[in-house]
């Protein structure tokens, strides 16, 4: 299933977002991309650019939902799970269980690259075919 401009992944509802996220077509991550780079960001104080940022949010969070798929776990002494992603230096999660730390892991992914991707950093490695950088 290849997601097209103007389906679900643009109007902000969460039905079937996993499934959204992972048969996404990457001609539609490069046309929101270019469409990102050609409009810029919005003047400061101006919030005319939101539908812009909430695209960007859509596509960081699909990011972070494939790469805490790759997730790797170790036991902390405390009873707590340690989660990272290999290949992806600096974000990290605990949790008290698998779950708990990957649900952890994929917000502090988002976080990260929401970051990275505000700093124009693109030194976001690519995974699953979702390429942040030059957003």
């Amino acid at each position: 299933m290849a997601l097209a401009l103007g389906q679900s992944f643009f109007d902000g509802t969460d039905e079937e977002e996993s499934a959204e996220c992972v048969a996404s077509d990457d001609r539609a991550l490069v046309l929101i991309a270019s469409w990102t780079k050609e409009v810029g960001a919005p003047p400061a104080g101006e919030d005319d650019l939101a539908p812009v940022s909430a695209v960007v949010e859509r596509l960081v969070g699909c990011w972070a939902k494939a790469a805490a798929r790759h997730e790797r776990y170790a036991p902390l002494g405390d009873g707590l799970i340690y989660a990272d992603v290999a290949g992806i230096d600096g974000p990290w999660a605990e949790g008290e269980s698998a779950d708990k730390a990957r649900e952890e892991l994929e917000a502090v992914l988002c976080s990260w690259a929401l970051l990275r991707v505000h700093e124009h950093a693109n030194d976001i490695p690519e995974v699953d075919g979702w390429d942040l950088n030059g957003l």
